[in-house]
């Protein structure tokens, strides 16, 4: 149906008619848990008429907010950032290939990419905590010394790599003058020095941003990098965004939502969504002016259409 909206008027009255059949579920279903059994809801149903009005109430304030959504203007377009540097399998992830490949062709506002400490203090980019996956091998990164480490050979996607060091990456970055977003990955054994490993990297990390899943990491890389953007990583939301000083959160597009995105840029702080996929999370994403878009496919990430069909669906799915 919003594939036929050409007018304001239509994509109002489709967003309503949305509304409606979602807060009328809603009723049925309060009244379902309501009562015990059919027969007592048949026979107290005719007390229960006032659940007409919330519902009636709702679809009001809905209007209110829809009749907004269709007649802002287009804000400023989202930063693209290709996740774990990669873009449609072109390379292995988190490699200098990958980073070369994609910012030669995608040209992303930032390449997101994932540090760890070694067990003799060495910063290797790399995201998962261990070797199973992408060598065959039982090995902890945060166990095992650079050493062996460079030995090991990567595969994914039909591409071979060796785990790089993140002195060559970021040096391969600044040179191709890319921009990185830079994701310190952490375990009990390395949360309280892998700070200290970037303190002599400060110099080549001017302009490239900071985050990490862990708060007191990324709060403490505020206070070591207080020039640096930094954020922090919000894998679900189950009971919101923390109060931070940090520039920025990044929230995980399946649990994002239109009030959790207004919550934090109330605290004006920036949102970034992990991770795009399709042209339709891009829309709508970008219907709600968030900072920056994560995905694995950046040819979907160019600027979507502004028209009244365009902001319904956008509507649609962010609902």
């Amino acid at each position: 149906m919003a594939q036929l909206v050409t007018t304001k008027t239509a994509g109002l009255s489709l967003l309503l008619l949305y509304q409606i059949c979602k807060n009328s579920l809603f009723a049925l279903f309060f009244l379902y848990l309501t009562f015990n059994n059919q027969a007592e809801a048949v026979h107290t149903s005719s007390k229960n008429y006032w659940l007409i009005f919330p519902v009636i109430a709702s679809t009001a304030l809905s209007g209110l907010m829809y009749t907004q959504q269709l007649s802002v203007k287009p804000g400023p377009i989202s930063q693209t950032i290709s996740h774990r540097g990669v873009s449609d399998n072109n390379a292995l992830q988190n490699s200098i290939t990958a980073l070369k490949r994609t910012s030669h062709t995608y040209h992303p506002d930032l390449v997101e990419m994932d540090i760890q400490e070694t067990a003799d203090h060495q910063l290797v980019v790399m995201h998962d905590e261990d070797l199973n996956e992408l060598a065959g091998k039982n090995l902890r990164i945060d166990k095992t010394n650079w050493s062996q480490l460079k030995k090991m050979t990567l595969k994914e996607n039909g591409y071979q790599e060796k785990i790089p060091l993140f002195v060559d990456y970021l040096a391969e970055a600044n040179k191709l003058q890319q921009k990185l977003l830079i994701e310190l990955k952490v375990s009990t054994k390395t949360k309280e020095t892998i700070i200290q490993q970037l303190l002599p990297l400060k110099d080549q990390l001017v302009g490239h941003q900071l985050q990490s899943m862990d708060l007191e990491t990324a709060q403490n890389l505020k206070k070591t990098f207080s020039k640096h953007k930094v954020g922090y990583i919000l894998p679900f939301d189950l009971l919101g965004s923390p109060k931070t000083q940090l520039d920025f959160i990044n929230i995980e597009a399946r649990t994002a939502n239109r009030q959790l995105i207004q919550a934090i840029h109330q605290r004006k702080q920036g949102v970034y969504v992990w991770s795009i996929n399709t042209s339709l999370q891009n829309q709508a994403f970008q219907a709600q002016a968030v900072e920056g878009v994560l995905s694995d496919k950046l040819a979907i990430l160019i600027p979507q259409s502004t028209s009244v069909k365009a902001k319904v669906i956008a509507a649609l799915w962010i609902n």
